[in-house]
């Protein structure tokens, strides 16, 4: 799958508004309380309050406070705090939003925004304002084909999108948002291990030159999962370029590859199994084999 368009500008820019205070003790009835100041009689300590601004619900930049949707906000800095091996680990942590891991420990996911759990297909997921898959087509799992642990942040609209995005976002938009990127030159290698065979290895840079900035992530992960036929491995990729074209304007272009081999495992099993046994696969399902490929532009 290839899709090139024309993105979105980036969301989860800062501004910083300055606010200076100075406090006023006043003693009423033995309880000491303190009054903010007027502006005029400011001067003391100035703290800096940083906005978060999103896109994904109007597809312009906006102040959060300022949008009337619903939207819940992830920055760059809880997605390398959590590091999540599957995007349940991050998104749960929305109000409202519940993403439930299928295939026992697969890549697999149903999603329930504000509604009840389900694979019907009444969500839109998004990568830089890009749909993942095309208009119409079985958005289920989709999130798998997105390198959501490598990503800036993301942005959830809790509601009826289809206003701005069309049938596909009934229930709610899922935008997973990349850049815009630091410009600073680093590189972190990552190595991970844990139960069940499960394993990943991880290589995070940015670097700039003559006034264009790149970066790249690859996630190499394999897991031998804890019941019988739901081992899997995922190899993730993203690259980005951007750079001012002028002062007012800059461009970036960003490239995305996945590739998951799964088994599904199943589900079926006797209540004798799966009091004594649940590491039995019960029946069958199927063997996934996914490839995908996007280029988006903005």
């Amino acid at each position: 799958m290839e899709i090139l368009s024309r993105g979105l500008p980036f969301a989860l820019k800062k501004r910083a508004l300055p606010i200076q205070y100075s406090t006023y003790p006043l003693l009423i009835a033995g309880t000491l309380i303190t009054s903010p100041a007027p502006a005029s009689e400011q001067g003391h300590d100035q703290v800096d309050i940083l906005e978060t601004i999103v896109v994904t619900a109007t597809r312009e930049e906006a102040r959060l406070a300022d949008t009337a949707a619903s939207i819940g906000v992830l920055n760059e800095d809880d997605i390398k705090a959590i590091s999540p091996t599957h995007p349940e680990q991050l998104l749960n942590r929305i109000p409202g939003v519940n993403i439930v891991q299928i295939g026992s420990s697969g890549e697999g996911h149903m999603a329930a925004i504000r509604q009840p759990i389900s694979t019907t297909p009444v969500y839109l997921f998004l990568e830089n304002g890009v749909p993942v898959r095309s208009p119409a087509f079985f958005n289920h799992n989709s999130l798998y084909e997105v390198n959501v642990a490598g990503s800036q942040g993301i942005e959830v609209t809790k509601g009826p999108g289809s206003a701005l995005y069309g049938s596909d976002a009934i229930g709610g938009v899922v935008n997973v948002l990349s850049g815009p990127f630091s410009g600073e030159d680093n590189a972190t290698v990552g190595l991970e291990a844990g139960s069940d065979d499960w394993k990943r290895a991880t290589l995070d840079g940015n670097t700039s030159k003559n006034g264009h900035d790149f970066n790249y992530n690859l996630s190499l992960s394999d897991n031998g999962g804890w019941r019988d036929n739901t081992e899997s491995d995922k190899v993730t990729f993203s690259s980005g370029w951007g750079s001012d074209l002028s002062d007012s304007v800059s461009h970036h272009t960003l490239l995305t590859f996945s590739r998951i081999n799964m088994n599904t495992g199943g589900s079926g099993l006797r209540y004798d199994d799966f009091k004594d046994n649940p590491s039995q696969a019960g029946n069958l399902i199927g063997f996934r084999d996914v490839e995908a490929l996007g280029a988006c532009r903005s």
